[in-house]
């Protein structure tokens, strides 16, 4: 009888704990430097109008930006050139 199965079993479950968890450092980061109130006074924003009124790099914000799309916190839209990012509206509250 071999373990392979199990080990998987458990190698999934502690990607989603730490998945879990990384969202919340996520969350976390959003609230210290103000970016989730910045959206909800501004509306739609893309990442360089975020910047701009954050104070934090483009560049670093991005790679934030996607991964709260990605947790359903954020939604996206538009084109590469022009994408704009707000609140989602089911989590607005929570987050503020």
């Amino acid at each position: 009888m071999t373990k392979r199965p199990l080990i998987d079993y458990v190698a999934s479950k502690l990607m989603e704990a730490s998945g879990g968890w990384f969202d919340l450092y996520q969350v976390r980061i959003g609230n210290s430097f103000g970016l989730y109130q910045a959206l909800a006074d501004n509306g739609p924003s893309t990442a360089s109008e975020l910047s701009l009124t954050t104070g934090l790099r483009e560049s670093h914000l991005m790679p934030w930006l996607d991964r709260q799309v990605r947790a359903g916190f954020l939604e996206r839209s538009g084109c590469a050139a022009g994408m704009r990012f707000r609140l989602a509206n089911s989590v607005r509250d929570a987050l503020l």
